[in-house]
């Protein structure tokens, strides 16, 4: 078993990944990809330090990246608006 955890701050996207046999199946896996730099988020990691989420049913997948993806958003405008501040 593993255990992994990300900050939100530093999510840059969130997917969804489906073979054609999970498409037919309705399932998939949720990919989070992180940046390496909170300051600059337009920098990625490299492909192989993707998080991937074990195959789910796809409606559950989606509801993860779209609840990942918002709250990744609402950190960084909290972080921006720190430094702002500052």
């Amino acid at each position: 078993k593993e255990e992994v955890a990300i900050p939100y701050r530093r999510i840059h996207s969130v997917g969804i990944k489906q073979s054609l046999l999970h498409r037919l199946l309705g399932v998939g896996r949720v990919v989070i990809s992180t940046t390496t730099d909170i300051d600059e988020p337009s920098e990625t990691e490299n492909e192989a330090n993707d998080e991937v989420v074990p195959l789910m049913d796809y409606s559950f997948a989606s509801a993860i990246a779209n609840k990942l993806t918002g709250r990744a958003e609402v950190e960084r405008m909290q972080l921006h608006n720190k430094t702002v501040r500052r």
